[in-house]
């Protein structure tokens, strides 16, 4: 506009020797560019600031559980580990029904279990018969863990009806149920002293006081409760816990079953059967992990022959181990042993 006035106005004909257009295009084109650069560099500023986001809200969710995690509400983070599990398995009804049923077995009880130890023996029960429904072994079961997050108060249930078998063995305030099959020719069912006997339980080496309750609402059922102490004094604490106990095995149910019902890190289950009569021991776990438990055996022909299975990993609660057996007296002389005889 400077040049084009000085070219026409009189008053302008000291300008018209100077490079009045050409600084004005140099100007103008500078602006231009100016306005471009900045335009293609505030968005390559804006991605690299979404790229930086996205990179600490990533690092953040999968390093930090107590960072963004925290701050937001219980059902968003069920959302979020649901939606994770979707894209990994491809497959959203199978994301949700996994992630939704190992929620409720972890969040039904606060306990968690740590090397638990568990030794079994069994041995012939002398005021038994030698054969048939009054044939038993006397099996001693002596368990040991350590365990945080502890409930203030121990159950331990014997029962006689399976219905009632079944809607304590999830219960969280119970530590430990057993079935047992009534014997009416011997008197013998879950609420008898013989078929079920509470020797110790220890915390941190100490022995505890344990109270026994036969129940009359429903037949053959004893409970026994065992305080771990003062509950303020246990919270947040890591506790030794330790017990024993005596049940009786019919020898023709040709089974010992071990449940877990709590979430354990790590197991060792030994049954040592010498003096029994014993052929054989098959032993089948119910875990459900893509590790392989260990297994270890001295064969019947040793003076204390025993099986023993471990592993190392988490197991979930619902699991267990089966010891089954096969007597002496039921193998004909002339029977060969199976190939697979130890599986």
């Amino acid at each position: 506009m400077l040049a084009h006035w000085a070219a026409i106005a009189p008053s302008g004909a000291w300008l018209r020797t100077w490079p009045v257009n050409e600084l004005g295009l140099a100007l103008f084109t500078t602006g231009l560019f100016g306005v471009l650069l900045q335009y293609v560099g505030q968005r390559d500023v804006e991605e690299e600031q979404l790229e930086r986001v996205r990179q600490v809200i990533t690092e953040d969710l999968a390093a930090r559980p107590d960072g963004l995690v925290a701050m937001v509400s219980s059902e968003t983070r069920d959302r979020i580990a649901e939606n994770c599990l979707r894209l990994q398995l491809g497959d959203e009804a199978l994301a949700h029904d996994l992630y939704t049923d190992l929620r409720e077995q972890l969040l039904r009880t606060a306990e968690r279990r740590e090397d638990m130890d568990v030794s079994m023996a069994l041995a012939p029960w002398p005021d038994g018969s030698s054969s048939g429904r009054g044939a038993m072994f006397v099996a001693t079961i002596r368990t040991e863990y350590r365990i945080t997050s502890a409930s203030p108060v121990m159950r331990f249930a014997r029962v006689s009806d399976l219905d009632e078998y079944r809607e304590l063995l999830p219960d969280p305030s119970c530590t430990l149920v057993h079935y047992f099959q009534p014997v009416e020719e011997l008197e013998l069912h879950g609420g008898s002293e013989q078929a079920f006997q509470f020797v110790e339980l220890t915390v941190d080496g100490r022995r505890r006081p344990v109270r026994r309750t036969a129940r009359t609402a429903r037949t053959g059922t004893q409970l026994f409760t065992v305080s771990l102490g003062d509950e303020r004094a246990i919270a947040g604490r890591t506790l030794a816990i330790s017990y024993t106990y005596r049940v009786l095995v019919q020898q023709q149910s040709h089974l010992l079953e071990l449940d877990i019902s709590r979430p354990t890190k790590g197991l060792r289950v030994q049954l040592a059967y010498g003096g029994c009569g014993i052929r054989r021991v098959n032993v089948a776990d119910y875990i459900a992990s893509s590790q392989q438990p260990g297994l270890t055996r001295l064969p019947p022909s040793e003076p204390t022959p025993s099986v023993a299975l471990h592993f190392d990993e988490w197991i979930l609660p619902k699991a267990g181990v089966a010891f089954v057996w096969v007597l002496e007296r039921e193998i004909a002389p002339s029977a060969a042993e199976p190939s697979n005889a130890y599986t």
